[in-house]
């Protein structure tokens, strides 16, 4: 199952505030409570700077660069900042645009004519740069992780997806594709002869006197660079390793938060470009993206309102998540604002982070991030045993549930930390806690079921993992450990008449912008949330789906002999009803 770690906390810290007058000190004490508590929580460790008109108003670096050394975070501070790269990808394109060097709207085999004339003669470079040209993206190929380690050229990896089926007709939908952006680094070194890494040095990153930035080879050597990490419960570990020619044009930078500030500043003119209405393309809405939060794709950026009260304000921003670092830049132009958050223990919050930055800034109420409970249950099992730990678990859960987060996966990423160190009797009991805690949902039976499998008690394992299935026959994970254990599955699939199957197609919205699209083919019914491909769904009962590709259920009500009036997504422990409306 997946394993989501949380970062632990670490105490020394590097602080600069500055007031500045246009901002009120009480909403610079709110941001600086706020992050504090991120990192205290072990949410976030890295450095974040705000500004207003293009001044620092908050700037702070928080836990450390370097764990091994305890060199600490600071400002000055340079991190990977992953695919906010691509927004510079963008850039050096629309400057060959402007030279006459590239036409946005010819096809990619104008500029790589070794590409499959297939595909490549009905994508564009404007398909590229908006997400919309149905190439799949080579990060989430089953084979990225045979090739991490690996280096290659440009031309070598792009022959790795560029013979693959297209996930969608050109032009036609929207899917993030780090595939599109590569091949934007290769269009740039065809069309000048030059290295990527040269262009953006010199059309971009000199220009405008970002000299801390740059793009990162594995030979470099960066002084003032953060090391990445991935984080556990316990502690924070290297993050693993990826060679970097493989993110490339897509996500391979590095930068401050400082440098970041220059940036948003120069696109307040012309930035890099000798024309404004270039600059302005990179700001277009180009494509519709499906997501309450990110409404519309331009040119490297996303481009959404930010929902303070009755107010909404246009969010001009980029997210990067890279081996050991993440990076959200987010600009609100109609203020003039900025915020730089620059992380390296990967920390998945820095995505909320940023948002209640952003929304202090704009006057709003944001609620404190929550301490996990699984770094308390660790601290008691290191100190007091397993025992007192179950214990304290069930005290602070009812009466302390509002000061914790008691979300399903702290007790089962737990689990999997002890599992990874062979310790299985703490792994069982936490998993065994899980059960307890959410005896609804089928993933801590299955959790269970391989700590029981790695323990060797067989029986046990077998008994937890048919309970997963019994629960969500979908449940992949469970159907492979039961045939390793020697047990034969049944096919969980039953029949429903075709009638009844007719009554489950339409739309349903799961959210402002994503819906989930029911279609059938013949006695196949598939299901599709926006933007993303679409997955044959299976029935387990006349209205109970399960889905093969993921660990996923749907469940439809229906009312009579009428069409379905709403699905139900079971999915990691979560519960999401989606209403029709098509």
């Amino acid at each position: 199952m997946q394993r989501i770690s949380s970062p632990i906390k670490y105490f020394l810290i590097l602080i600069i505030l500055t007031s500045i007058p246009v901002l009120a000190k009480g909403e610079v004490e709110k941001i600086d409570k706020l992050l504090q508590a991120y990192h205290n929580y072990g949410q976030f460790n890295g450095t974040a700077l705000v500004a207003k008109d293009g001044k620092v108003i908050y700037e702070k670096g928080f836990g450390m660069a370097n764990f091994e050394w305890q060199i600490p975070n600071t400002p000055q501070t340079r991190f990977r900042i992953g695919s906010v790269t691509k927004q510079f990808a963008a850039a050096l394109i629309l400057q060959l645009v402007e030279d006459g060097k590239v036409d946005l709207q010819a096809s990619i085999r104008t500029y790589i004519p070794e590409y499959p004339a297939k595909t490549g003669d009905i994508i564009t470079v404007h398909h590229l740069m908006t997400h919309t040209s149905g190439i799949p993206n080579y990060t989430s190929l089953p084979s990225f992780g045979d090739h991490i380690r690996n280096p290659f050229t440009p031309d070598e990896f792009v022959k790795t997806f560029s013979d693959l089926e297209l996930d969608f007709e050109p032009g036609s939908s929207w899917s993030y594709s780090n595939s599109g952006y590569f091949l934007m680094g290769v269009i740039v070194e065809k069309v000048t002869g030059n290295s990527w890494e040269e262009e953006l040095e010199n059309r971009i990153l000199k220009p405008l006197g970002m000299t801390n930035s740059g793009y990162q080879n594995n030979s470099d050597l960066i002084q003032q660079m953060a090391s990445g990490y991935s984080s556990t419960v316990a502690s924070v570990r290297p993050a693993a390793y990826l060679d970097t020619s493989l993110p490339y044009a897509a996500g391979m930078m590095y930068s401050t938060v400082h440098d970041l500030l220059k940036w948003d500043q120069a696109l307040y003119g012309n930035g890099p470009f000798k024309k404004p209405q270039t600059k302005s393309l990179m700001f277009t809405k180009h494509a519709e993206v499906p997501g309450e939060r990110a409404n519309h794709y331009g040119y490297g950026f996303f481009l959404h309102d930010l929902e303070v009260d009755d107010k909404k304000i246009p969010v001009i921003e980029h997210a990067g998540g890279i081996n050991g670092f993440t990076a959200r830049f987010w600009r609100m132009p109609s203020a003039k604002t900025t915020v730089v958050i620059l992380d390296n223990t990967a920390s998945g919050a820095t995505g909320q982070a940023v948002r209640d930055v952003a929304t202090i800034l704009n006057g709003g109420e944001v609620e404190m991030p929550k301490q996990g409970i699984a770094r308390v249950v660790h601290k008691t099992i290191q100190e007091n045993g397993i025992d007192k730990a179950v214990t304290e678990y069930r005290m602070l859960k009812t009466d302390k549930a509002d000061d914790y987060n008691f979300s399903e996966n702290e007790l089962n990423n737990l689990g999997y930390y002890y599992l990874g160190n062979k310790d299985t009797g703490t792994a069982i009991a936490i998993f065994k806690l899980n059960v307890e805690a959410f005896p609804d949902s089928w993933n801590p039976y299955d959790s269970l079921g391989e700590g029981y499998m790695e323990a060797g008690q067989n029986d046990l394992a077998i008994a937890n993992y048919k309970k997963a299935l019994e629960m969500n026959p979908g449940a992949a994970s469970a159907r492979t450990a039961l045939k390793k254990l020697g047990v034969e599955v049944e096919d969980p699939t039953v029949e429903v008449a075709d009638e009844v199957l007719a009554a489950y197609v339409g739309v349903y919205e799961m959210q402002p912008g994503v819906n989930m699209t029911i279609t059938k083919d013949e006695q196949q019914l598939s299901a599709q949330l926006t933007g993303q491909p679409a997955l044959e769904i299976f029935p387990s009962a006349e209205n109970d789906f399960f889905l093969k590709a993921v660990n996923a259920r749907l469940v439809f009500t229906r009312d009579g002999d009428s069409p379905a009036s709403m699905v139900t997504l079971h999915q990691n422990g979560r519960t999401v009803d989606m209403k029709r409306i098509k």
